[in-house]
């Protein structure tokens, strides 16, 4: 299927309320046989990361590349391992998925992913990130 323009809203959340976040960037959005594909680029400060997310009912995997880049998989009721690949080097992580979550096509929809990040052995950060998007005015 072809890929449709889109505005993209991201809404980051941890469990200190003080340290949710929120943007809006343009993307893509291509609908797949088993759910959707976005394609974003996010900015924080002067680094733009690119990131590819496929999604489907219960399973997520998110390519996010530039300084800082990772692959993520997010299977409900499953830890995975992956790394974390920063300017300083490899940091292990494992991300256990507690809902992954979607509803939508091409035209709108969203994602809602819940889970705990564990980086390097440090106590687990349970996050949710929801990401809504409409297919954007020609």
């Amino acid at each position: 299927m072809d890929a449709k323009r889109a505005i993209i809203r991201i809404r980051t959340e941890t469990d200190d309320p003080a340290a949710a976040a929120e943007t809006s960037v343009a993307g893509e959005i291509t609908r797949t046989p088993e759910g959707v594909l976005l394609h974003y680029t996010e900015y924080l400060e002067e680094d733009a990361t690119r990131v590819r997310l496929h999604a489907r009912p219960g399973r997520a995997l998110m390519r996010r590349e530039g300084d800082w880049s990772t692959v993520l998989r997010f299977d409900e009721g499953v830890r995975r391992e992956s790394r974390y690949q920063t300017p300083f080097g490899a940091l292990a992580v494992a991300v256990c998925a507690r809902e992954v979550w979607l509803e939508g096509d091409e035209e709108a929809g969203t994602l809602r992913l819940d889970y705990e990040l564990l980086l390097a052995g440090n106590e687990p950060d349970r996050r949710r990130l929801t990401i809504r998007w409409e297919a954007a005015p020609c």
